[in-house]
């Protein structure tokens, strides 16, 4: 079918998140384009029958009343189905957009398929090769498209269409495509054409890559004049360096523009992710290499403060004192921050029927994950709801609702700052495992065991764990932005891996040596289970990086 002759039907949705799987559709947004205008719109806000989330209502507006009294998806889609009928399916990241939509079909029993689709997306990227950037919000920039709204799905569908006539019309002008046939192949084409690979490039891939190591560590690029530009992480430096010299054509136009410019590769081992990910942030701040525009500044990072004794004073601050305040975080930024101690600090503790006293109940609270808070202003939204004062009990759900997600981010290191001592024990690879020693919020030592060396070094990881847990070891006193920004990067790292990681918490009074024994137990169980179900002639090649402190 010729162009002309087609109708497209260019759709954007507004989800509860990324992921379909476990995410709901709650706005979809199409206009219907037959020769080269648009003749018809559909809309509709989408019931998701779950709460939308905070971070999405401050991206579209879309609040939970909104979508509350809207119909369901099974209800909307027949509909939309209709409106589609035999059209070409379009969209920005079109994938995205029919990914929820199939979705949607399955748990509403629709039968039925979408057809083909195309990306504005991926037609920009073939034919806008200098625009940096191929966001539709960039887009919109480049072709003088605009909207009342974004991240509404009509404002946005009715944006795509305008920036999609302009890359039609640009194809048939340069490239002849004509039909659905050719235009389908075109944007599904190589990015590029095959080009003579650069002379720095060949040199890196037959000299300089073949002496990285395949091991966690900071790599960091360098120019014609040695000047650092560049600086990253990685889990396995080898295969993540290399991938910046494959491929080229299809790298966006700044990580090109790097390639272009690198001549030369330096490494620096280390025992882990985790302290990769601090060396990669102390390096960037430190040198603000010239392609690097992320962690190019230490930034603040509030703190709870709470005070001891019956009168619970809960505060914030940029900085971590050893003093008569335990310290709770980091938070996102001051606003969380203020809202906390809005929020907590605001709570009538005298009705929430506890017994103990404030202080050890906010405590409980930011430490043990104890509910009575929530379920304080859980009970006061019900009252005031049966009472009619909707605004209200809309106002305590919105807190609720925050307070759920703050718990969700602190559930993994729960006590404060200063008595985060612990032993973190993950197992990165089947067979190695590795101990992360935390003291007083902060990385003292990681040891890397494999299962075949681990016997014969029992007796030096017992004796620097005893080393490091100390009981005469002195608290710091005090932290500034660049050992919170250390704290932020473990804290991060220790959520994102939750799942497969053993703590085992080093409490005050406790003996340094039969807590290491209590760590020892638990490892020799790690690596037994780990030993029965692989091949027992593993390598102590791990072992020779296995033990490393961090000084300062």
């Amino acid at each position: 079918m010729r162009i002309d002759q087609a109708t497209f039907v260019v759709t954007d949705t507004e989800t509860t998140g990324l992921n379909p799987a476990g995410s709901r559709m709650i706005e979809i947004g199409a206009v219907k384009i037959r020769s080269g205008e648009i003749v018809d719109r559909f809309f509709s806000l989408v019931n998701p029958g779950l709460h939308v989330p905070r971070q999405i209502t401050r991206l579209t507006g879309i609040t939970t009343p909104m979508v509350f009294a809207a119909p369901p998806a099974s209800e909307i889609l027949p509909a939309y189905l209709e409106f589609l009928g035999d059209a070409v399916l379009v969209g920005h990241n079109v994938s995205f957009d029919r990914k929820f939509i199939q979705y949607e079909m399955r748990r509403a029993g629709i039968k039925g398929s979408l057809g083909p689709a195309l990306c504005t997306k991926r037609l920009a990227r073939r034919l806008l090769h200098a625009l940096p950037s191929k966001s539709l919000q960039s887009l919109k920039r480049h072709y003088g498209v605009q909207t009342a709204r974004q991240h509404r799905a009509l404002d946005d569908a009715e944006a795509t269409a305008e920036v999609f006539l302009r890359l039609l019309s640009a194809m048939r002008n340069e490239s002849g495509v004509d039909t659905i046939p050719e235009i389908l192949r075109y944007q599904n084409q190589r990015l590029y054409a095959d080009r003579a690979m650069p002379a720095n490039v060949r040199r890196m891939r037959d000299g300089i890559l073949q002496t990285v190591p395949s091991v966690p560590g900071v790599y960091l690029f360098k120019s014609s004049s040695n000047v650092l530009i560049y600086v990253g992480k990685a889990r396995n430096l080898n295969a993540r360096v290399r991938t910046y010299f494959t491929g080229i054509d299809s790298h966006p136009y700044r990580i090109r523009q790097l390639v272009k410019a690198v001549r030369n590769v330096d490494f620096i081992p280390t025992p882990s992710e985790l302290s990769a990910l601090i060396l990669e942030s102390r390096l960037i701040k430190r040198h603000k290499p010239t392609f690097n525009r992320a962690q190019v500044r230490y930034r603040n990072f509030p703190f709870l403060k709470l005070a001891s004794g019956d009168a619970a004073k809960l505060e914030w601050s940029y900085e971590i004192l050893d003093d008569d305040y335990e310290y709770f975080g980091p938070l996102g930024n001051r606003r969380e921050a203020e809202r906390l101690v809005e929020i907590v600090g605001g709570v009538s503790w005298a009705e929430s029927g506890q017994k103990e006293s404030i202080s050890a109940q906010v405590r409980a609270f930011l430490t043990e994950g104890r509910t009575h808070v929530l379920d304080h202003l859980r009970r006061e939204m019900r009252r005031e709801a049966q009472a009619l004062a909707f605004e209200r009990a809309a106002k305590l759900r919105d807190q609720v609702s925050f307070l759920e997600d703050v718990q969700s981010r602190r559930s993994t290191v729960a006590s404060p700052v200063l008595d985060h001592n612990a032993v973190w024990i993950h197992e990165f690879a089947p067979g190695e495992l590795t101990l992360y020693l935390i003291r007083f919020g902060r990385l003292a030592a990681e040891i890397v065991v494999d299962r075949g060396s681990w016997g014969a070094r029992s007796d030096e990881v017992r004796a620097r764990m005893t080393a490091v847990f100390r009981s005469d070891t002195q608290r710091p006193e005090r932290y500034g932005k660049r050992e919170i920004d250390e704290i932020r990067i473990i804290a991060s790292w220790l959520f994102r891996v939750r799942d497969s990681l053993e703590c085992i918490p080093f409490s005050s009074g406790t003996e340094p040596g039969p807590f290491a024994a209590h760590v020892m137990d638990a490892v020799s169980r790690a690596v037994a289970q780990t030993g029965s179900g692989s091949d027992s002639s593993s390598s102590s090649g791990t072992a020779t990086r296995s033990l490393q402190a961090r000084s300062e």
